[in-house]
Parts: C-alpha cells; sequence; structure tokens
C-alpha cells in the first residue's frame, strides 16, 4: 500500500521531531528515509533516543522507538511501535544460518522493533528491510512504548526464549546464557 507521508513535521512539537528537523528532515517521509538509510549499530545510551542522532547509526529498537516518539510529538495516528518475536535464519541475513549451523540450531527466536501504520507492518531499519524478511515467521507481537526498547524487551525475550528452550527441550541441549550468547554471535553478523 503506497501512502502519502509528505506531511510537514514542526520542529517546536519536542525534542526527537527537532533532531530530525536539524537532519533536514522537513517531513514525514523524509524522517522514514533518514532512519533507513542510517548505519545499523548499537547505540551508547538506548534510554536516549537523540544518541540515533549524535552517533549516526541505530538498532531496530533505537530507531524505531525514536520514530514513535517523532511521531507521538507530531500527534500523528494510526502508528503502533512493535515488539515481534521471530524466527531468524539465514534467509533473514546472510552469515547467521552459517553461525546457527555450527550450532545446530534451524533458527533462534529473535525480538525485532518495527512500525505498524493502521496494521501495515513498516521496517525501517535499513533500505533493504522488508516485512517479507520475517513477517511469516513470528512467533509474537506486542505493542509497546518508545521507553520499552531497553530492559522490557530484554526481559520479554528472555522470558520467551526459556518458554521455547523448555518446549524444545527434547531438541536443543542449551541454557538461556548458551542461547542468549549464540544470539549475541547473530547480532554481531548482522552489524558487520
Amino acid at each position: 500500500m503506497i501512502h502519502n507521508f509528505n506531511i510537514e513535521l514542526d520542529p517546536l512539537k519536542g525534542p526527537v521531531s527537532a533532531a530530525f528537523v536539524n537532519q533536514n528532515c522537513i517531513d514525514l517521509q523524509s524522517a522514514f528515509d533518514y532512519i533507513r538509510h542510517l548505519p545499523y549499530g548499537r547505540n551508547s545510551d538506548k534510554s536516549n533516543l537523540l544518541t540515533i542522532f549524535q552517533e549516526q547509526k541505530g538498532t531496530c529498537s533505537t530507531k524505531h522507538a525514536a520514530l514513535k516518539q517523532m511521531l507521538d510529538e507530531q500527534e500523528f495516528k494510526g502508528f503502533e511501535l512493535v515488539l515481534g518475536i521471530f524466527k531468524m535464519d539465514e534467509t533473514y541475513h546472510e552469515g547467521v544460518g552459517a553461525l546457527l549451523k555450527n550450532y545446530h540450531l534451524n533458527y533462534i527466536p529473535e525480538a525485532h522493533n518495527y512500525l505498524k501504520f493502521h496494521g501495515e507492518i513498516m521496517d525501517c531499519t535499513s533500505i533493504t528491510s522488508t516485512p517479507d524478511q520475517f513477517q511469516n515467521k513470528l512467533m509474537f507481537e506486542e505493542y509497546i512504548r518508545h521507553d520499552q526498547i531497553n530492559t522490557y524487551k530484554i526481559e520479554l525475550h528472555k522470558k520467551f526464549l526459556s518458554l521455547w528452550l523448555e518446549s524444545e527441550k527434547n531438541k536443543i541441549p542449551y541454557t538461556l546464557e548458551d542461547i542468549w550468547q549464540i544470539r549475541e554471535a547473530c547480532i554481531s553478523v548482522l552489524s558487520q
């Protein structure tokens, strides 16, 4: 579905809105494009969404949380920030499959943040990110606030992984700590 997001941003509506306008994002579409083009990388302070502008990088969490905060500041309706958990495998990102194969895993449940606009998934993680990469592999979805991308997201992800490991205990010989370390190695592959 094609949407017209050429709606002008008001920098006086809030700090994240002002940060977008300072990056020459004059409308909503240019803000989405700006976020898509930022390199993927972890930020030094996920609780301060302005770090994505200072460090010129971000993850799915910080990028989409910054967009959601700006959308809220601008009072744009119909947008939700989503925490989804999907089956991350080779088809999601080249290189992840080889790493998972070393551990005899076909996939690992991974948490991912994205937006929904009137129920339609919008993934602004990178210029190549599309919902097709994960939407058919979704295991869980929940709407969250922009300030829930840190502790809440990690706790929910670990709880989900624990339940998954329990349900797969006859097939997967790893502890939660083991799976978290394998996941971290996958994230390193994504950051390259």
